[in-house]
């Protein structure tokens, strides 16, 4: 059983580790994307 536990908790480390990555980034900027009338 721990044999099957092992990748499963590497996966969800890596998902874990790009969504932690992902918060980090700073969000773009509303201006950017829209257009000045």
């Amino acid at each position: 059983m721990l044999y099957a536990l092992v990748p499963i908790g590497l996966i969800f480390g890596l998902l874990w580790l790009a969504q932690s990555r992902a918060k980090k980034l700073p969000p773009p900027e509303p201006t950017a994307r829209v257009e000045p009338d």
